[in-house]
């Protein structure tokens, strides 16, 4: 689940043409890859995840873990 959600990563920084680390840092996917946040509530409880964060980037992760989850 890690490797997927940098993947992801990498596709949204490539597209929204910013640096990976602006998206979420990697304690952040480790913590996704762990605790499987599938709201965009849970996932605010990420370390490094605010509330702009998990609205501005949030869905597409919320998608791939909740799809990874079943």
């Amino acid at each position: 689940l890690f490797k997927m959600l940098k993947d992801l990563r990498k596709q949204m920084s490539t597209k929204l043409q910013l640096p990976p680390f602006i998206i979420f840092q990697d304690p952040s996917l480790e913590a996704m890859s762990t605790y499987y946040p599938i709201t965009e509530e849970e996932l605010q409880n990420m370390p490094g995840v605010g509330s702009g964060k998990a609205k501005r980037f949030g869905k597409e992760f919320i998608a791939l873990i909740a799809k990874h989850v079943e």
